[in-house]
């Protein structure tokens, strides 16, 4: 974290940062695949893993993951689809939220690392999942 490995209190801390305290929503995410197969896959994945499916990491800091819900709606567009949810949850964060929220200027939900595409919310977090293999 911000180049350093920091204590297990220092990184609670950060991960909390970006919590949104009045938002049910915690991880806005598409797929082509099977929903049932890759979620199935998401909570095989052990915190850390990068496979089978590593995406929304932060959910698997929270206590209360079991108790979670998945809603989902079919499309033909899956891409659009998430890019369009996530800019209304974006433009509807409270400014309560915003004001203290760490990175205010991308006010994600809060497993979501970045939207658009490479524009990733400022938690200065790095190697969190394992490096990828060299082929």
């Amino acid at each position: 974290m911000d180049g350093i490995r920091p204590p297990v209190q220092q990184l609670a801390a950060r991960l909390a940062a970006f919590w949104l305290p009045d938002e049910v929503v915690v991880y806005i995410g598409q797929t082509e695949r099977q929903l049932s197969k890759r979620v199935a896959e998401y909570y095989r994945t052990p915190l850390g893993a990068r496979s089978p499916h590593a995406g929304g990491y932060f959910i698997k800091t929270l206590s209360v993951l079991p108790e979670l819900s998945v809603h989902f709606a079919e499309t033909t567009q899956p891409l659009s689809a998430e890019a369009a949810m996530l800019a209304h949850f974006v433009n509807q964060v409270s400014p309560d939220s915003l004001a203290v929220l760490k990175d205010a200027r991308r006010p994600f939900p809060y497993a979501n690392l970045e939207f658009p595409r490479r524009n990733t919310k400022g938690h200065g977090l790095r190697s969190a999942t394992a490096p990828k293999k060299r082929m």
